[in-house]
């Protein structure tokens, strides 16, 4: 009986407390489950405050059903990457593509000048972008195939 290998190691070599040579195997939904869900709670904290220490600066700075909607397809999102199916890793990579382009292209360049914007204010667009960024490049990872274990070189 011949055992199927997912990413170039077996099964058995993917459970960690079976893996002898102590080198990390990292699971993607994982990480990129708490990934999203930092980002999307820093992005939930970040509108209500907002909202409530910055009411009136802009006409953006008031919470809306919109917003609502926004953060409820965010959460299940993070919630759908925990899955760990092919269809929602494609799915999750096109979301956060989506993201980071509506966040270089539109928030950065027109909501966030409305603001007037603060330390905070960057730091939270800022921080935003990037995590996305990490998400997707997992997503990335996930669905070429590819582990990262530290210490070893990816050609090697």
């Amino acid at each position: 009986m011949r055992i199927q290998k997912r990413n170039g190691r077996t099964p058995e070599e993917m459970d960690l407390s079976v893996n002898n040579d102590k080198k990390r195997i990292s699971r993607y939904h994982i990480q990129a489950f708490w990934i999203l869900l930092t980002t999307f709670t820093l992005s939930l904290g970040y509108e209500v405050y907002r909202d409530i220490a910055k009411a009136g600066v802009s006409s953006f700075d008031t919470f809306n059903p919109a917003l609502v909607i926004f953060y409820l397809i965010g959460f299940g999102v993070t919630m759908l990457v925990r899955t760990n199916q092919r269809w929602a890793w494609w799915l999750v990579l096109l979301f956060t593509l989506g993201l980071v382009a509506l966040g270089t292209f539109y928030y950065d360049p027109v909501i966030l000048p409305a603001r007037h914007p603060g330390l905070l204010d960057w730091f939270e667009s800022v921080a935003y972008l990037g995590l996305l960024f990490i998400v997707a490049f997992l997503c990335l990872q996930q669905l070429r195939g590819h582990i990262l274990v530290p210490g070893e070189h990816p050609s090697s």
